[in-house]
C-alpha cells in the first residue's frame, strides 16, 4: 500500500489529532511525519499500535486506503477509454503534486501516465523511463496490486521480449495472491489480456500461448463470467495469428455472439474494431453476417 502514510494523516486529521498525541510512545513525532508525506516506511508493530491509538482497525484501514486508489484508477481508466488525453494530463499534474507518495512510487506513476498518454499520442517513454519500469518489476519480491497496474499501463511502451518475460514473472512472484479475491483475479486477467494482444500485434503469437494457459488457470471462478468470454476471444485470435484461420475464426464468432446474446453492444463493436487490425475485410463482413449486424 504505497500510500499509506498519506491517508494514515488523513485520518489522524479526520479525528483532530495531533501527531505529538498520536505518535507519544510509539514514534517521534519527526519520525511520524516524514512517514505521513511517504519518506520513512513503518514497521507492523509500530503502524498497528498506531492505528489502535486513533481507534482505527486494520481492514477499515486497508478499505480507506484502497478506495482512495479505485478513485484514482477509475478516472485514469475512463479518461483513458474516452481517449481523453487533457484528462489523463490533469490526473499526471495531481500525482506530480502529491506529496504522500514515496519517491520511487512518485517516479512510476508519473511514467504510466506518461506511457498511457503516449499511446494515445504516438509520443513513446524514453529508454531510462522504459529501463526503470523494467527494473523495479524484475528486482521486486513480489507483485501485488500496483505491480500489475504499472505492468498493464505501461507494457505497450516495453520491447516485446521484456513483456514476455514479465508476463512470466508477474505469475510467478504474485501466484500466492492470485485467489485472494475476485479483483486480483481480474487484474492478472486485463494484463493477459494487454500482454496477448501485444504479443499478436507484433506478430509474436507464439508467445502468446503460454499467457492463455495463464489466463485459463485464473478464470476456474464461476462468476468470471466475462473473463471466459474474453478467453474465447483471445484463443480465436492466438489461433488465426499462428495460422489455424479456421478455428480461430470459429472461436471469435463464438465469443462475438455471446457479447450478442447478452446484449453486450458496445463490447461486441469493440472487439469487432480492434479485430480490423488483424483479419481480412472479407473475415470481419463474414463475421458480421453470421452475427446478423450491420
Amino acid at each position: 500500500m504505497e500510500n499509506i502514510g498519506g491517508t494514515f494523516r488523513l485520518l489522524r486529521k479526520s479525528k483532530h489529532l495531533s501527531l505529538d498525541a498520536v505518535g507519544k510512545g510509539i514514534v517521534t513525532t519527526s519520525f511520524l511525519s516524514r512517514f505521513e508525506r511517504g519518506q520513512y516506511d513503518i514497521s507492523v508493530q509500530n503502524l498497528n499500535q498506531l492505528l489502535e491509538r486513533i481507534n482505527v482497525t486494520w481492514s477499515e484501514f486497508v478499505y480507506i486506503n484502497n478506495a482512495y486508489k479505485k478513485n484514482i484508477s477509475n478516472r485514469i481508466s475512463q479518461c483513458y477509454l474516452h481517449e481523453d488525453i487533457g484528462g489523463l494530463e490533469k490526473i499526471q499534474q495531481e500525482i506530480e503534486t502529491n506529496q504522500d507518495l514515496t519517491p520511487t512510487y512518485h517516479k512510476l506513476y508519473s511514467i504510466m501516465m506518461k506511457a498511457l498518454i503516449g499511446s494515445l499520442t504516438g509520443i513513446p517513454l524514453s529508454k531510462a523511463e522504459i529501463n526503470t519500469v523494467i527494473h523495479y518489476l524484475s528486482s521486486v519480491a513480489n507483485w501485488t496490486s500496483f505491480e500489475l497496474y504499472l505492468f498493464g499501463n505501461t507494457l505497450m511502451m516495453l520491447p516485446i521480449d521484456n513483456v514476455v518475460s514479465l508476463s512470466k514473472l508477474m505469475f510467478q512472484k504474485g501466484e500466492e495472491y492470485n485467489y485472494l479475491n475476485t479483483d486480483n483475479i481480474s487484474s492478472y486477467t486485463r494484463v493477459l489480456n494487454n500482454a496477448i494482444c501485444y504479443c499478436c500485434e507484433q506478430r509474436r503469437a507464439d508467445e502468446a500461448v503460454p499467457m492463455l494457459e495463464m489466463f485459463e488457470k485464473l478464470i476456474d471462478h464461476p462468476r468470471q463470467f466475462y473473463e471466459r468470454m474474453k478467453l474465447l476471444n483471445l484463443r480465436g485470435l492466438v489461433l488465426y495469428c499462428t495460422g489455424n484461420v479456421t478455428d480461430g475464426l470459429e472461436s471469435l464468432y463464438r465469443s462475438l455472439f455471446t457479447c450478442k446474446l447478452i446484449d453486450a453492444t458496445t463490447v461486441l463493436h469493440h472487439e469487432l474494431s480492434y479485430l480490423d487490425h488483424f483479419l481480412t475485410d472479407d473475415e470481419v463482413v463474414g463475421l458480421r453476417t453470421r452475427l446478423k449486424i450491420s
